[in-house]
């Protein structure tokens, strides 16, 4: 199981491992700026490696 970011959820029942530490900035994966940010990534990436990048369908 995950950590929500919520405080008011108690979190007793998780890894102390798996637990957020306070202080930290953690980024949010999903939603259409993660998105973004990752394509820019690969993009990036296939030049640095040289790969080959996928085509995008036009609408």
């Amino acid at each position: 199981m995950l950590q929500t970011t919520r405080v008011d959820v108690p979190t007793d029942h998780l890894d102390p491992m798996s637990l957020r530490q306070p202080g930290v900035v953690y980024s949010n994966s999903e939603g259409e700026e993660a998105a973004l940010e990752l394509g820019a990534a690969a993009r990036e990436a296939a030049k640095i490696f040289g790969l080959p990048m996928p085509k995008r369908k036009k609408k």
